[in-house]
Formats: structure tokens, C-alpha cells, sequence
């Protein structure tokens, strides 16, 4: 067994998967040296009991998708050109479940791979551009009277409030500001922390932990859509380069009729 959350059976699917997604060439900078079943265990460590148990279980059946090619065989004893027809049918399959789970182990791959500062040698990649040109924006809010995390609280607190917003981002973000103009004292409530220019590095194995839920694993029960959703103050708005867009009249409208009568914090904006 190996050491954490996958096991080395775990792992050996992983690099076989690896090798046949990246058509490793001879002398290119090789998977094993990449060390991307490590990369990928610590990385979906940090993810919910339920979905590390969805990762062991896709592993597991992708172990044995040769059947489906009436190949007696499981994945990691096929040859590489064998390996790379699954892969391809999966990337080209009209299903979602299989385009998603090509799309999972093919972000998961791409991301072990490229991760290492060996590889960007191989590549001739000079690394993340943060290093080179520090950025010098300036920190908007800091953390004090109107900005409290979850640390700084020692004992019950008790707050009065007209309305409470759920998340800090492009909705709530916007709506908190549109309430409280309109003279209502509003407490915005968000999941994680308030990370800021000093905290991106630009790399993705760190940055997709910190703002995103679920490693950006997360999507509809049905797997038929990819929820891309942010977390910390900003929520999406980090991600998406701040841009936050009125909505547009005619959705509005369509609110308006199919929830007629029914009254809402939209008749107060």
C-alpha cells in the first residue's frame, strides 16, 4: 500500500493513464520523473470524503474500460498506442459522463505534469511571471473593524442586521452594495478567507485549493454540468478578473412574469 489516500495500485493506474494522455517521447521529461500519481494523491487529499471516494471508484472502473473494447485486459497492462484509442473514444464520445471523466484525468494529468520546475526547463519555460514582475497593487481592505475571519473571533458574537448575504461574490458582492445604499445595514457571510494579490503565485496545484470548492471538481449530481465555483471573499470575482455585469433587462422581465406577486429583495432594488 502506498502512503496516504491512494494506494499504489491507485497509482500505477494514475502513471499508466499519464504516460498514454501526454505521448511521452523518448527523452522528453518522463512521468515517472514527474511524479504525477504523488502530485495528484496530495492533491485530491484535501477533498471531501465523498468525493475522494468518487476518485477511487473512477480509477477503479477505468482500470478495467479495456472490457468495454472486448480487450482482456485491465488499463496499465495495455501498449501505449492501446491505452492512447480509449482515451481518444472517451475524448470524442457523445456521452458527458465519458467526455467529464476524460476531462477530470486530463486536467489532473496536464497539471501533475507541468507543475514540475524540471519540466519547464524541458519546455523552456521560465516560470511564473508573479516571481519576475512582483505585483504592486495595492491591498484595498484589510483585515480590521469591517473584515473579521473566523480567527479573529474569540468569543459569541451578536449582531443586528436587516439583511444577511450569503457569499461575497458577483451576486452577493453586488447585492450587498445595492441594499445598503438603499440605507440597510447588511452582514455579507463568506465560506473562506480573503486572499489578495500576495497571495497568488500562479500555480495551479495551489491555487485551485484556494479558490475554488472542491479543487473545481465540482458539478451537478448528473455530471451533465461543471459547476465552476469560487470561494473566499470575491467568491468567482477573483477567478474572473472582477468583472461583474448588470443583469440584462430582459432577465428581469422574465423574473418579473414568472414570479409575479411574490415579493422579493428585487422590489426593494
Amino acid at each position: 500500500m502506498g502512503i496516504g489516500f491512494l494506494s499504489n495500485k491507485y497509482k500505477r493506474i494514475i502513471e499508466f493513464i499519464a504516460e498514454a494522455m501526454l505521448e511521452i517521447e523518448d527523452g522528453a521529461f518522463s512521468v515517472s520523473k514527474a511524479k504525477i500519481p504523488e502530485f495528484i494523491n496530495n492533491y485530491l487529499s484535501s477533498l471531501s470524503p465523498d468525493l475522494k471516494q468518487r476518485a477511487k471508484i473512477l480509477l477503479s472502473l477505468f482500470r478495467y474500460t479495456p472490457f468495454l473494447y472486448s480487450k482482456l485486459k485491465a488499463f496499465p497492462s495495455l501498449g501505449l498506442e492501446e491505452r492512447q484509442k480509449i482515451l481518444c473514444d472517451f475524448m470524442k464520445s457523445n456521452l458527458r459522463p465519458k467526455l467529464l471523466i476524460f476531462k477530470t484525468l486530463k486536467t489532473l494529468t496536464v497539471m501533475g505534469y507541468y507543475r514540475n520546475e524540471e519540466t519547464w526547463k524541458d519546455i523552456g519555460y521560465k516560470g511564473p511571471t508573479i516571481k519576475r514582475s512582483p505585483s504592486i497593487e495595492p491591498i484595498i481592505l484589510e483585515r480590521g473593524e469591517k473584515l473579521k475571519t473566523a480567527s479573529d473571533v474569540s468569543a459569541e458574537i451578536r449582531k443586528k442586521a436587516d439583511v444577511c448575504v450569503i457569499g461575497s461574490g458577483a451576486g452577493g458582492a453586488v447585492m450587498a452594495k445595492e441594499l445598503s445604499q438603499k440605507g440597510l445595514k447588511v452582514i455579507l457571510l463568506e465560506m473562506e478567507g480573503y486572499n489578495t494579490s500576495r497571495d497568488f503565485n500562479q500555480r495551479e496545484e495551489d491555487m485551485y485549493p484556494l479558490l475554488f470548492a472542491e479543487l473545481e471538481a465540482r458539478s451537478t449530481d448528473d455530471y451533465s454540468i461543471d459547476v465552476i465555483h469560487g470561494k473566499g471573499i470575491g467568491g468567482s470575482t477573483v477567478h474572473n478578473t472582477r468583472l461583474c455585469y448588470r443583469t440584462p433587462k430582459e432577465i428581469l422581465e422574465f423574473w418579473e412574469r414568472e414570479w409575479e406577486g411574490k415579493r422579493s429583495l428585487w422590489e426593494i432594488l
